[in-house]
């Protein structure tokens, strides 16, 4: 049984009326992972358009925009901000909590209908016809609400403990780095420098595969997808259309210990690098990635860590081909000749063994986060599909 979900909650937003002084303005784009991250301060006279709807404590705030998920809950802080009319501000009736609110704009269902209903030329978004259309399973009393906050919101905070764990790991090797070898521009502690086609044996290329759309097994080859190598970490379940076995090539699979190079990607993220600790048989390179081979005067971890290291982030950017606003591609050239610290391969191989160690603990971390994603997963659909 399910009913509209308009029967117990209300639009609500009121216009903003003129005030004094100056107020935190709230953009759509100021929400990110459904926290405020950002905003904007204006008074009455030079405030946006768009900033123009108030919200009280116990609303709930979701974003109109199509493929779009933000959502806030309105508390004792951020009631008297000003925020944009590209949210829906929505008030509960006296039989649903403001908390299961909040999970149902967030569940996986309410944002499916929400893009079916969402209309526009340009910019697609819902209004309040689409809204009225909307339908969820049958209200569950108050102390059933209660219960399902309370699982939800105790496997929400496990979640994000985990990821915060996950950042302080990442930030721990990039100290370490510094505390190593210094900035890797500056070279305070003069080592020696090279250029990195002093450093290596051979860049290989990835190839251009022909896909077929059949159906997934698991001894059919697949390609890697941009996104496996391009946030610094290898993951192999990222990868997309599968290739025929006719077209498998030994050369072009990747191996556990490759050293993996993203030469095309955003002007932000070209450059990125990601070692393979351990992968599936029959992923195959793509032609954006590139696979270095170093010699023995230079350890691929530290190298991985080197090139995704911020101190040496603009360094690689600068060597990319491409506008601001299109694909920036490094060519195998550029990238030889672009210089690198190079400190004793002992000092290397040091820094090595300890991120092998913080990265044994992130996998263990990102393990349990997958099971815990999983379980949320789960809980979501039953509660709210």
């Amino acid at each position: 049984m399910s009913e509209k979900i308009l029967n117990f909650c209300n639009i609500s937003g009121d216009s903003v009326k003129k005030y004094g002084g100056i107020k935190k303005y709230i953009a759509t784009g100021d929400i990110i992972d459904n926290k405020i991250v950002s905003y904007t301060e204006v008074d009455y006279n030079n405030k946006p358009s768009r900033a123009n709807q108030n919200a009280q404590m116990g609303d709930v705030l979701f974003a109109k925009m199509k493929d779009t998920k933000k959502v806030i809950s309105i508390d004792e802080e951020n009631a008297n901000y000003i925020y944009s009319t590209g949210f829906y501000i929505i008030r509960p009736s006296e039989n649903v909590l403001t908390d299961y609110l909040y999970w149902l704009f967030n569940s996986p269902k309410f944002n499916r209908d929400k893009d079916k209903y969402c209309k526009g030329a340009t910019q697609k978004a819902l209004n309040n016809d689409g809204l009225k259309k909307i339908e969820i399973k049958e209200l569950p009393n108050i102390e059933e609400q209660k219960s399902i906050i309370c699982k939800l919101n105790k496997i929400s905070e496990v979640i994000e403990r985990k990821k915060e764990q996950l950042v302080i790991l990442d930030e721990l090797i990039k100290s370490q780095f510094v505390e190593m070898f210094g900035d890797p521009n500056k070279n305070e502690k003069k080592f020696k420098v090279e250029e990195l086609k002093n450093c290596i044996f051979n860049i290989e290329n990835g190839k251009s595969f022909i896909c077929e759309n059949f159906a997934r097994e698991n001894d059919y080859p697949a390609i890697l997808k941009l996104s496996a190598v391009t946030y610094g970490n290898f993951n192999q379940y990222e990868n997309k259309a599968l290739i025929n076995r006719k077209m498998f090539i030994t050369k072009n699979e990747v191996h556990s210990g490759d050293l993996l190079f993203t030469r095309k990607n955003t002007p932000e993220l070209v450059g990125m690098s990601a070692f393979v600790y351990e992968t599936k048989p029959n992923l195959m390179l793509p032609d954006i990635i590139f696979r270095i081979n170093t010699l023995e005067c230079c350890n691929k971890i530290y190298l991985w860590q080197m090139i995704n290291h911020p101190l040496f982030r603009n360094k690689i950017k600068s060597i990319s081909n491409g506008s601001a606003k299109s694909m920036s591609n490094i060519s195998k050239e550029n990238l030889m000749n672009i210089e690198i610290i190079l400190p004793p391969i002992e000092l290397q191989n040091q820094f090595a063994d300890i991120v092998k160690q913080i990265d044994k603990q992130k996998f263990e971390i990102e393990n349990s986060l997958k099971e815990m994603q999983e379980l949320y997963e789960s809980l979501m659909e039953k509660y709210f599909e």
